[in-house]
């Protein structure tokens, strides 16, 4: 090219095209639920070209451009499988480019539900018990919980979570809930359903001391087996103050004005529902005169007390023995009598005649 005084000037290159920096103005759909498959979303915006980059948290994700102002993306399932609030961009290589503002897309836990619960109930007095819970919705962050409180859980897939019920909630009778709770995004608490802790039927093998005096209050133990954290045990049918010891063993306060009449009185263990039930009656004697209790007997062959032929000794162990004591056998005493103390007598079985 020849200029004004004759000489040649060289070309001019045009300066080279600067891409934008693109924006996102929405996302569509802006959300899905954990666990979804391979899902296609559409990028509305401006500055995009062919060599725009759809990123999520930053690593990039097969982009389609439409226009420039339309992508399309399809966001991969295995970055679906668990709840998040991932961050979307756009970026545009350079020379200028960049990379857009960040949009939210959010991957939302579903609401659980419960369709079955195995076992769906227990017995007062369990011990750990395994709970299998059968529905959908569940997630690896799903939590089974046990009247509000969570217990520890293991989830198996979308439609089954496991979780051990611990013996210390299981010590009484109730009619508790269990719901599966998926945390946010989205989740939410499932309905309940009630699972139910029956009580035992309760039995009554003994009571101590199985003889009280008139007017004093008195402790009695109560051995047996049913109990629970809920037994009550009831005098006369009306209940009195009871503490649950172990699941074979409760203790009653009776006060003096309830023995304060000679006789004998009933006492029986009461569970409450859920499955309530009643022991059979157990009897206890208000007596002013302290009435002898047998704990043992021995009875052994040993030579005759004067040294004539061998006879059967009979020893008894117990309690509120007195100094003319005797012992009966099938209703006829013994005619030696060889004393004791209060808690032992001794004598012998005379001439076969018992």
């Amino acid at each position: 090219m020849t200029g004004c005084g004759g000489g040649t000037t060289a070309p001019t290159n045009p300066p080279p095209t600067s891409n934008p920096v693109p924006a996102i103005i929405a996302i569509t759909p802006s959300s899905t639920v954990a666990g979804s498959t391979d899902t296609p979303v559409t990028i509305t915006g401006s500055g995009f070209i062919s060599s725009s980059v759809v990123q999520w948290n930053g690593a990039p994700i097969v982009t389609t451009y439409s226009s420039a102002t339309t992508l399309s993306a399809t966001l991969p399932a295995g970055s679906l499988a668990n709840a998040t609030i991932a961050k979307l961009t756009v970026v545009n290589p350079s020379p200028g480019g960049g990379t857009s503002s960040a949009v939210d897309f959010s991957v939302n836990n579903p609401l659980a539900a419960i369709t079955k619960i195995n076992p769906a109930s227990a017995l007062a007095g369990s011990g750990d018990t395994v709970l299998d819970i059968s529905g959908f919705g569940f997630v690896p962050s799903s939590v089974i919980a046990w009247n509000g409180a969570a217990l520890t859980t293991t989830f198996v897939s979308a439609t089954e979570a496991k979780a051990t019920l611990p013996a210390a909630d299981l010590t009484g009778s109730s009619a508790s809930l269990i719901a599966v709770q998926n945390p946010a995004p989205g989740g939410g608490t499932s309905a309940a359903v009630t699972f139910t802790v029956n009580s035992p039927v309760p039995v009554i093998s003994s009571i101590s001391p199985r003889y009280v005096v008139p007017g004093s209050p008195a402790t009695i133990t109560v051995t047996g087996t049913g109990f629970e954290s809920n037994s009550a045990v009831l005098w006369n049918g009306s209940t009195r103050p009871t503490i649950a010891v172990s699941t074979t063993v409760l203790q009653v306060s009776l006060s003096a004005s309830d023995l304060q009449s000679i006789g004998t009185g009933s006492l029986t263990v009461s569970n409450p529902a859920p499955a309530a039930s009643t022991s059979p009656v157990s009897q206890l004697t208000v007596t002013p005169e302290p009435v002898p209790v047998i704990q043992s007997v021995s009875i052994v062959s040993t030579p005759g007390p004067f040294g004539g032929c061998p006879q059967l000794q009979v020893t008894i162990t117990g309690q509120n023995f007195a100094a003319d004591s005797t012992i009966q056998a099938n209703g006829v005493s013994l005619p030696l009598g060889f004393g004791g103390t209060s808690s032992s007598l001794t004598n012998y079985f005379a001439g076969g005649i018992y």
